[in-house]
Formats: C-alpha cells, sequence, structure tokens
C-alpha cells in the first residue's frame, strides 16, 4: 500500500471513531424518521336552529282602548270619548319552523294565547246627567309571524319579526242598566316586535319576546237611539312574554 493510500484510509477510521465517541456509540436517527405532527382539530360547528319547533309562552298583557260615541241618552249634548288601559296574564302556546344560513336565521310561526284584564268604566260624561259604561276586553289573541336574526355568541339570537294579528275582542257602552252599543267581533291587524332566544342544547330554547299589535277600530249603531247614534271602538295590545320550545331536527 502507498503511503498515500495508507494516510486517507488512517483518517477515515479516525472520522468514524470521533462520530461515534460524540454520541456514545449510537447512530442518531434521521430527522425523517422521526413522528409526524397531529393535525389540528376541526373547527366547531355552529349550534343549529334549523327545525320545527313547538312550546309554550306566558307573561303580562296590557290593552288599550278607545270609545267614540254620538249617543247622548236623549238630552246630553256632548259625544262621549274615553280611553282605558288594563293590564293581565297573557298566556298560550306557538309552533314554528326555522332556516338557517351560517349566522343568520329566518322561518315563520304562529301562536295563540289567551288574555285576563277587563277594562271597565260607569262614569257621568256629562255633569247631571246619566252614567255611561264603557267595558273594554281582548279574550284571545292568534299571530302569524314572520322571523328574522342574527346569531351572536354561538347559541343566543337576536330576531325582529312581524306580520298579522287575529283576536277576539268585546266591547260595550250604553247607559243605565244596559249596553246599547256592542262589539262582540273577530278584528284583524299589523303586529310587530323584537325577541332574544338562547340554545340550551340542540333540543331546548328558551325566549323572551316584545310584541304590538293594533286590532284597529269598528264603527257600531244601535237601534236604542234615533238620529244615526253610533259608537266607535278602538284595541290595541302591548305584551312581554317568556317562552319554552322544543326543536326537532331539520327535515
Amino acid at each position: 500500500m502507498s503511503i498515500k493510500k495508507y494516510l486517507l484510509a488512517a483518517g477515515s477510521v479516525a472520522a468514524t471513531a470521533g462520530s461515534m465517541a460524540a454520541t456514545g456509540g449510537l447512530v442518531t436517527p434521521t430527522t425523517a424518521s422521526a413522528d409526524p405532527l397531529p393535525p389540528p382539530p376541526p373547527p366547531a360547528a355552529l349550534p343549529s336552529w334549523a327545525g320545527l319547533y313547538i312550546g309554550v309562552t306566558a307573561g303580562g298583557a296590557t290593552q288599550f282602548a278607545q270609545t267614540h260615541s254620538s249617543a247622548n241618552n236623549g238630552v246630553a249634548t256632548s259625544p262621549v270619548s274615553n280611553s282605558l288601559t288594563k293590564t293581565g296574564f297573557i298566556g298560550g302556546g306557538q309552533i314554528g319552523y326555522n332556516f338557517q344560513s351560517g349566522t343568520w336565521v329566518y322561518g315563520l310561526e304562529a301562536d295563540i294565547s289567551g288574555l285576563t284584564g277587563k277594562a271597565s268604566l260607569n262614569a257621568s260624561q256629562v255633569i247631571g246627567k246619566s252614567i255611561a259604561t264603557t267595558v273594554n276586553q281582548i279574550d284571545w289573541l292568534a299571530t302569524f309571524r314572520g322571523r328574522f336574526g342574527f346569531v351572536v355568541a354561538g347559541d343566543t339570537l337576536i330576531y325582529v319579526t312581524g306580520g298579522l294579528a287575529l283576536a277576539r275582542v268585546n266591547n260595550s257602552f250604553g247607559y243605565g242598566s244596559g249596553s246599547s252599543f256592542v262589539d262582540d267581533s273577530v278584528r284583524a291587524g299589523p303586529v310587530g316586535g323584537i325577541g332574544f332566544e338562547h340554545l340550551i342544547n340542540q333540543n331546548w330554547i328558551v325566549r323572551i319576546e316584545a310584541l304590538y299589535a293594533d286590532l284597529g277600530q269598528k264603527t257600531v249603531h244601535s237601534t236604542n237611539y234615533t238620529g244615526g247614534k253610533t259608537t266607535t271602538f278602538s284595541n290595541q295590545v302591548a305584551l312581554v312574554r317568556l317562552g319554552l320550545s322544543y326543536k326537532f331536527p331539520p327535515f
């Protein structure tokens, strides 16, 4: 072996020995053999508001009524005009269906409720003349509404709502022991409001809602008075109620 080849072989042996000494005699694994990092978890899915729901509601309702009458009992010359307000309980049930697109929720809802509270007034409308009796009451209220809302904080919905209200009203006005003008009818009018809902879980929803409905007016005539005597009744209702609904999976 030539001196040159001997020196190259000796250098190679020395380099290998130095590498083994530095690693304690073990071969260092390459980075290619290291375990790969686990993939990141998928983003959490948004809570679903979509689907059919049914529920119950309860709260308070304030009824407003205005009565204007040209009846004067044959002696009084001034028209009668008064406004009455009565607050009572409202409770009933609801059914609806929601659609969802991202954080936007929209749908339709129908509900019906019974109301308590009868406003009445017994007073002389003209000093020294006969006592006039006014009674105003809404027996039940049903609404048919669209809803449109925005999801905040993942599980809370803020929405606006509007549509048609139907209600059974009982209004009367008259002098003495009888009511000569009676409005016992079902009235329709616009209704609108705002609400907040919270998903307890994927099946149960709680809400608080405020609505206002204007049921319009009706003019009635009486055969007890001559000369085309009339009375006009107007009715409105404002309500705030809590609700609990059970939501089914979407179709």
